[in-house]
């Protein structure tokens, strides 16, 4: 188990999670899955308007975030959250279930901030 954890700590680039890390990205990744998908997606008539006004404001929140907190996004990474948005709202319209959406988000927000995804300097939910 050991020799496992060890491969695994430096495939993420030697990452070491810390208790305030985890809760941190949990708490942040639950609630707006909550917000976004269970929530706000359900407010719209159709699925196609549901994801797209979701994803378009969670873009925007993601964007105004970061410059509140001084960090610019690239056009490239503003897409990216787009996108990822899109498929998030996608898989939750498909699946109905909440938990699918917040393990993919969950998944990546962790890989983010192990480094391993090129976003980790400019995402603007992950606290150190």
């Amino acid at each position: 188990i050991r020799l496992y954890l060890a491969t695994v700590r430096n495939s993420l680039g030697g990452w070491r999670p810390t208790r305030r890390r985890v809760v941190n990205i949990i708490v942040r990744v639950t609630f707006e899955e909550v917000l976004w998908r269970g929530t706000i997606q359900a407010l719209f008539p159709t699925v196609w308007i549901a994801v797209s006004a979701v994803a378009a404001v969670f873009t925007f929140a993601h964007v105004y975030y970061s410059r509140i907190n001084s960090r610019k996004m690239s056009r490239s990474s503003i897409l990216e959250f787009f996108l990822f948005s899109v498929f998030l709202g996608t898989v939750y319209a498909a699946t109905r279930e909440l938990l699918a959406v917040i393990g993919v988000h969950l998944v990546r927000n962790v890989l983010i901030d192990a480094g391993c995804l090129p976003a980790r300097k400019t995402h603007p939910s992950i606290v150190a």
